[in-house]
């Protein structure tokens, strides 16, 4: 029987799982997604600005607080693609030794082979 944490744990992990997914896949409209982001939050910064300009240094803050917390989430996305490309690259250079140890065998039986050959001749 599962707990209520649990499910609730296993339902984020199935989140994030999708999110990392969705992102590794489409890095190039996440990048244009949070380019847009910066320019809404500029944009607004500047509207706000006129509208209430005796609030500027209050809105000015609050907008550092953002732009921060919008570069924070989308370095914990691209730490996340990079983290995953460079576990796909072990695998690779792991694959890769064995598929040369395994070509190093071959070529040894290959030249035994020929010897034996060689021998009959």
């Amino acid at each position: 029987m599962a707990t209520v944490h649990g499910l609730i744990f296993r339902e984020i992990d199935m989140f994030w799982h999708n999110v990392r997914y969705f992102f590794r896949n489409n890095k190039t409209l996440f990048d244009i997604f949070f380019l847009l982001l910066y320019t809404f939050e500029q944009l607004l910064l500047f509207f706000l600005i006129l509208v209430y300009p005796s609030f500027a240094a209050l809105i000015s803050g609050l907008f550092a607080i953002i732009v921060i917390s919008t570069i924070s989430f989308e370095k914990i996305c691209m730490e996340s693609r990079y983290t995953w490309l460079k576990e796909k690259l072990q695998e690779q250079e792991i694959e890769k030794e064995m598929l040369m140890k395994e070509y190093i065998i071959r070529i040894k039986n290959f030249e035994r082979i020929q010897e034996k050959l060689t021998k009959f001749k």
